[in-house]
């Protein structure tokens, strides 16, 4: 069987660049976990500041809880907009 070169090079060029695809997934999936493992360090030494140490927090600390806070309340009031039809027939 005759195999035209040029798909050849072309299904050589597929796999390569599939395998940096890969290797690019596999460093994203690494720095997502790095995320949140820091995003939760973050939240358990706002704890142990409160809690433990008796101090209050920072003004970093307190920035970063009320955009979390202040998220999660615009979401339920969203939430709650477009389903309050539905959720008044179940009271």
């Amino acid at each position: 069987m005759i195999t035209n070169p040029r798909i050849e090079r072309k299904k050589t060029e597929i796999t390569k660049t599939e395998a940096k695809l890969n290797e690019v997934k596999t460093k994203l999936r690494e720095q997502k976990q790095e995320l949140v493992s820091l995003e939760n360090e973050e939240i358990v030494a706002l704890f142990r500041r409160l809690v433990l140490e008796g101090l209050p927090p920072t003004q970093n600390m307190l920035l970063i809880t009320s955009a979390w806070a202040a998220l999660a309340m615009v979401l339920g009031l969203l939430i709650m907009k477009f389903t309050q039809d539905r959720f008044i027939l179940h009271i």
